[in-house]
């Protein structure tokens, strides 16, 4: 008996991973706005949100949908219906019936398309100054701004150079929103077993989650549904996404090598010892690249190296500053295993990459900070 009462108490299985890259399982026990608690043997453990970065569970069996909606606040999720008097829309999830305001909207797919769906991801992160349309005519896609009016069943209201046209639903591919910014940050992203991506202002656990989105709407995903719980929103920031307070480079001859942002050399993909990263600089002897913090952020995280496709002279000295003081540095050659860092960085206002010559001049000195980011 007692054995079934603990199976039935017993919270989902789930994996955490702290700020310092530590993961930690068991199963969830609770939750407040300062900590997560899990168990494992009878044995409780209580986690800091501040210390916590992911809470992964079961893995996600992503479920196609006909329709896929993206929200300014980062939210994704696929929907089985869609319309809008032009100010509020309604959609059918697999969550629930949803209403929400048009201004939260960042684009929507109305189309089971491969290619479509490809452009769609391609254009996650782009800024539009008005609505665009993407329709199919005489078996040519075309892209048409202007401003997206009613949203129905059967004719979309789209107005023109000033003329309001009615548009058959059934050719239009997708709506891209004028981008309105969200000035709200998340508390947390959280992934469900049907592939969907929530955006939570706020959020608490009671046999599952419960959240409140940016957009204003509430929703509840049972702990059998829920694939992640993602607290990294609004702590991290990658420093290619930074603009740099201070930036100079002085070449060992006449031709300069500005910063690569997310690529290696020569505009490859950034990959050090065969793993390739999306996010990351690449800089090339003698670069200085600081950045203001205003001791927003703890930890510095990294993975240093000279690509592969740097060539095989590459021999830099590496260093990293913090308010001025050096915290790290390495002499860094072609040919050698790459660098994993983790810096501390209490109350720091900036940081500072450098990469300076080392002993071959500056030939294929191309040093790659992968990964890069600053961590609140």
């Amino acid at each position: 008996m007692t054995a079934l009462l603990l199976l039935v108490i017993a919270g989902p299985p789930v994996e955490a991973t702290m700020i310092d890259d530590r993961t930690i399982s068991g199963e969830f026990a609770e939750a407040d706005a300062a900590s997560v608690v899990l168990e494992s043997n009878g044995r409780k453990t209580s986690l800091s949100r501040n210390d916590l970065l992911r809470l992964d569970f079961k893995p996600a069996a992503a479920k196609r949908s006909p329709i896929t909606i993206r929200l300014v606040d980062g939210s994704r999720f696929g929907a089985r219906s869609f319309d809008s008097d032009g100010r509020t829309a309604k959609v059918a999830t697999t969550v629930g019936e949803l209403t929400i305001a048009v201004q939260y909207f960042a684009a929507a797919l109305l189309v089971d398309d491969a290619q479509e769906a490809a452009e769609f991801d391609a254009r996650a992160g782009e800024k539009t100054a008005s609505d665009r349309m993407v329709l199919a005519r005489d078996g040519k896609r075309l892209s048409l701004d202007g401003v997206v009016g009613k949203v129905g069943v059967e004719k979309v209201s789209f107005t023109l150079d000033g003329e309001e046209l009615p548009i058959n639903r059934s050719r239009v591919k997708a709506i891209y929103f004028a981008h309105k910014s969200s000035d709200a940050k998340p508390a947390a992203l959280i992934g469900d077993r049907s592939g969907n991506l929530w955006a939570a202002a706020e959020w608490r656990w009671k046999d599952g989650v419960s959240l409140r989105s940016p957009a204003g709407f509430d929703l509840s995903i049972p702990a059998g549904g829920l694939a992640h719980i993602d607290l990294s929103a609004g702590r991290i920031a990658f420093l290619s996404d930074l603009a740099p307070s201070l930036m100079q480079h002085t070449p060992g001859f006449d031709h300069p090598w500005p910063p690569i942002k997310d690529r290696g050399p020569h505009g490859s993909p950034l990959e050090l010892d065969g793993r390739k990263f999306s996010k990351g600089v690449t800089l090339h002897s003698r670069t200085v690249m600081e950045f203001a913090l205003n001791a927003e952020y703890r930890r510095f995280k990294a993975v240093v190296g000279i690509p592969f496709a740097a060539g095989p002279s590459g021999d830099a000295e590496a260093r990293i500053l913090a308010d001025g003081v050096v915290v790290w540095s390495q002499r860094v050659r072609a040919g050698e295993k790459s660098i994993k860092i983790d810096i501390p960085l209490p109350s720091s206002k900036t940081l500072r990459l450098e990469v300076d010559f080392g002993r071959n001049l500056d030939l294929g000195d191309h040093v790659a900070f992968a990964d890069a980011k600053v961590v609140k």
